[in-house]
């Protein structure tokens, strides 16, 4: 079974338990609403259908089904929730170049997810563009939005690494691989 830290699903869950909302609730299972009773641990695994679950039901009823507003989420709550945990993260970026600093993201990244990986195919510390890959997506909808959280994550990372403008593109299936999903990383 495909998992997720708790350090990725709390945020969400926290937000449930808060406003008790139905119209999300409404949309998950019964194994769904009973995790979000429970106490969620940063470090713990969680089952990866769920958090697709809760970002789809968050998506359709607060996200009005825009691309933007997920992106949006990635760049304000996404950034500041894994800083939060992650403490060292803002230091490195406030101490290291925009291309280390989306490396040592990637570095974090690897424990948040049991069935894939962010890693980065072209990293130059001197660039201005890096190209990440995530290999072995699951194809569930919910996977599509976090994808946006992850390109509004990112554009926050490097707009506080001291990169300009930044701009974050994914793409499907590149080079006809149906298991690979590519980040274009650009900045000035």
């Amino acid at each position: 079974m495909d998992r997720v830290k708790g350090s990725v699903i709390m945020f969400f869950i926290k937000y449930l338990r808060s406003t008790k909302d139905s119209r999300v609730l409404n949309s998950l299972t019964e194994d769904d609403q009973r995790l979000i009773k429970e106490t969620i641990f940063p470090s713990s695994w969680y089952p990866l259908e769920t958090f697709w679950r809760i970002l789809l039901a968050f998506y359709e009823v607060y996200g009005e089904r825009n691309p933007q507003n997920a992106r949006e989420w990635g760049r304000s709550f996404g950034f500041d929730s894994l800083t939060a945990i992650y403490t060292d993260l803002s230091a490195y970026i406030e101490q290291n170049t925009t291309s280390s600093s989306i490396e040592y993201f990637c570095i974090i990244s690897k424990s948040f997810f049991s069935h894939t990986r962010l890693e980065p195919v072209t990293l130059d510390i001197d660039s201005k563009n890096v190209r990440l890959r995530i290999t072995r997506t699951s194809k569930n909808p919910g996977e599509r939005i976090f994808y946006f959280l992850l390109c509004g994550y990112l554009e926050t990372l490097v707009g506080r690494a001291g990169g300009q403008h930044p701009s974050v593109e994914w793409k499907e299936n590149p080079e006809a691989d149906p298991d690979r999903i590519v980040f274009d990383v650009i900045w000035s």
